[in-house]
């Protein structure tokens, strides 16, 4: 999109222009889907309405015939693609606002392709919503931790992106939303509310209570056993299991498991995941039975037994889950290929 900016500062727009795209995705908004775009107000395309608006206000200014041409894995598009890089380079920043681009601009959304979502999406584009301190710590400290597992940090829209993988169940993923926002009613929480302080506190432990201490720290049974049949699950693969912490476990989807030559494994990667974001939020359910459903009764407490069952039956849903998820006939093109479930689960059983 810049190139294509940076090109029609050409002071002619009376010659006619030839545009090689190499990504269809950009090709089809500008041209078999433009219109749908244009009605929607690029409300379909948030992160980079700006930038197609711009473009297409010097696109409607140009006078002479444009054409638009797909063009991919050429060699002479390689070549092309290495010069319209270092060009870029000099002229960055490529200026996108609509008020210093000469052309006339669509903006909003056509009344009659308004739809509710697309109203939504709009209205929160128009006011910047404040980041919460504590999405800003929890965001920082699961980056820090995949940095410390994969070697590489991840981008803060790479992390977000990870709590919505469908390899994580529905109820994982919305319990990890909520660790990423602080929003778990514990500790600090209770302070602020007259009368409820005692809340404030893990009572086995005598002390004030959090996520971290939930996940890792109590000594109520529970977490230590979960964690600890956790990994002797993960020895299986003969893989390393790594260090755990709260930034690790809300980022779990994000962790690469590699093999010697440093390639990655998307089979155990899976796995990974699959064992870490089960066993957290199986620690949580049982925490939230103690206090919430049995209020701390110590005659209430589950055994040993009833943990390791249903560790063992959480497992087995998801194998069982993701069985059932290999038929094509009833899932069609979301169903899992049998590659994947082979990948994920050969190794364990």
């Amino acid at each position: 999109i810049e190139g294509i900016i940076a090109a029609l500062r050409v002071p002619d727009p009376s010659r006619a222009l030839t545009i090689v795209i190499n990504n269809k995705h950009t090709h089809a908004k500008l041209s078999k889907d433009l219109q749908k775009h244009t009605n929607s107000g690029w409300s379909d395309s948030p992160k980079f309405a700006q930038e197609y608006r711009a473009l297409l206000a010097a696109l409607r200014n140009w006078s002479a015939p444009i054409a638009l041409r797909l063009t991919r894995g050429s060699p002479e598009m390689r070549v092309t693609e290495g010069l319209v890089s270092r060009a870029l380079d000099n002229l960055r920043p490529i200026n996108t606002d609509l008020s210093t681009i000469a052309g006339p601009d669509i903006p909003g959304i056509r009344l009659r392709d308004i739809t509710q979502g697309r109203a939504y999406r709009a209205l929160l584009a128009q006011e910047k919503v404040p980041e919460r301190q504590g999405t800003l710590m929890n965001m920082g400290r699961t980056r820090a931790a995949i940095a410390e597992v994969n070697g590489k940090w991840p981008s803060a829209d790479e992390a977000w992106q990870s709590l919505r993988s469908y390899d994580l169940s529905r109820p994982v993923r919305e319990f990890f939303w909520r660790l990423m926002h602080n929003v778990p009613k514990v500790g600090k929480y209770w302070l602020n509310i007259a009368n409820k302080e005692h809340r404030s506190e893990c009572q086995p432990c005598e002390c004030l209570e959090s996520m971290d201490h939930i996940l890792f720290e109590c000594t109520s049974l529970g977490q230590e056993m979960i964690w600890d049949m956790a990994k002797e699950l993960w020895s299986r693969t003969g893989k390393e299991w790594p260090e755990m912490s709260l930034g690790a476990v809300i980022g779990c989807a994000l962790i690469v498991v590699r093999d010697e030559r440093g390639k990655a494994i998307p089979g155990a990667s899976r796995l990974l995941k699959i064992i870490i974001s089960e066993a957290a939020y199986l620690i949580w359910k049982i925490r939230c039975e103690r206090v919430i459903e049995n209020g701390n009764d110590p005659d209430k407490l589950p055994t040993e037994a009833e943990i390791t069952n249903r560790f063992k039956a959480t497992i087995q849903k998801r194998l069982k889950i993701d069985t059932m998820l290999t038929s094509k006939r009833k899932f069609k093109q979301r169903a899992i290929p049998i590659k994947v479930l082979r990948g994920t689960w050969e190794n364990i059983l």
